[in-house]
């Protein structure tokens, strides 16, 4: 166990005892349980070392080994914790939210539920509220539309610093969306009647999300483009720490615990260490050395996972096939940077930036894609 997660393992008893009253023995499951679901409700991650606790005190028999810790995940939140946990007004806009997103709830799936409320109810309605308290309606003023479409085109990191948001065109659509279906609701539902208003997401700024795609695989290969090259250097790198490591599990073989050994010019003891199992290490092929320059002591890495030194690591063998996937020739033989392929434009019957294979003629066949690209 990390010296971190030992940390995180701390300040969760720490919170549980202070909160509870509870001595160590005297906490149960119910007090993991509601500490998780504090955490999750205020600030909608998960509580770091919450499971490692959970073990640590079924090991020591404080808990019962019969619960498992399938009990502490929840699964999908219901809809209204989905609203909930951006902590809006009470009041009719929330319920319509809650409306809104159960009807949706049909006919997608439950990570496009979970987006679609971060997008509609987190980044619109949550930013409206905490820059203009006391709004109640969804037919918002121009100044209010003007600052909040500012606010979101950029991103304030932790240490202050902003960069363009690179979903702000698919937040302004399902924006748009929202209130699209509304107005068409209205007409089945009067109840939906007082807020049909004019999105205040125009048409115009829904516009271009096909070139923001463009844009977005234009730069993930030029990523390639640029990072193709150093394949070769990369494989060398990992290959040189292979033989290496390699070199450093033989010697350890053969030296008996406490002995030291050199291998490339350090130094290293062999000490006597337990390996994981769930590492897949083979019995007999597990040795634990300590660096005498360093003072770290740890199993040899890719040594030790080469599973009796018959074969490769896996981190030159998936380089190796990353960088000669359609290559038959030496693994120096890679793509050359101009095998990537160039932006491709949107097709016109679907609006999509994929080419598909069609007999429309009114519609893009799927091209004829050199061998050498990986996809």
């Amino acid at each position: 166990m990390s010296a971190k997660t030992q940390h995180d393992c701390w300040t969760v008893l720490a919170r549980v005892m202070l909160h509870t009253g509870h001595d160590l023995p005297a906490i149960t499951k119910n007090d993991l349980f509601a500490f998780r679901s504090a955490q999750l409700l205020q600030l909608g991650v998960r509580a770091a070392g919450c499971h490692q606790v959970w073990e640590l005190l079924t090991d020591v028999g404080i808990l019962e080994a019969n619960h498992g810790l399938y009990e502490l995940r929840l699964g999908q939140r219901s809809v209204a914790h989905l609203v909930d946990r951006y902590d809006i007004t009470p009041g009719p806009i929330r319920d319509l939210f809650v409306r809104y997103l159960q009807e949706r709830k049909t006919s997608v799936d439950y990570t496009t539920l979970s987006g679609l409320a971060a997008d509609i109810v987190g980044n619109f309605w949550a930013d409206i509220e905490k820059h203009h308290p006391g709004i109640d309606t969804l037919a918002l003023p121009a100044d209010v539309i003007t600052a909040w479409k500012e606010r979101l085109a950029t991103v304030v990191g932790v240490n202050g610093e902003t960069r363009p948001r690179a979903s702000s065109g698919y937040i302004l659509l399902n924006v748009r969306s929202f209130y699209l279906d509304l107005r068409d609701w209205a007409h089945e539902d009067p109840s939906i009647v007082p807020y049909a208003v004019p999105s205040p997401v125009t048409r115009a700024d829904a516009t271009g999300l096909n070139r923001r795609k463009l844009h977005v695989r234009a730069k993930i290969h030029q990523r390639i483009r640029e990072r193709v090259p150093l394949l070769p250097e990369i494989v060398a790198h990992l290959e040189r720490e292979l033989a290496q490591a390699r070199a450093l599990r033989e010697a350890a073989a053969k030296a008996p615990l406490d002995d030291l050994l050199t291998v490339d010019g350090r130094s290293y003891v062999r000490e006597d260490g337990y390996v994981k199992a769930a590492r897949g290490l083979p019995p007999g092929t597990s040795y634990v050395v300590r660096d005498l320059e360093t003072g770290s002591g740890s199993a040899p890495p890719d040594a030790n996972t080469t599973r009796s030194g018959s074969g490769p690591s896996w981190k030159p063998c998936a380089t190796r096939a990353f960088g000669s996937r359609n290559s038959s020739n030496s693994p120096t033989s890679r793509w050359s940077p101009t095998d990537c392929p160039p932006p491709v434009r949107p097709c016109r019957c679907c609006r999509s930036s994929r080419p598909r294979p069609t007999r429309n003629a009114s519609c893009w066949s799927r091209p004829n894609w050199p061998a050498s690209w990986p996809w």
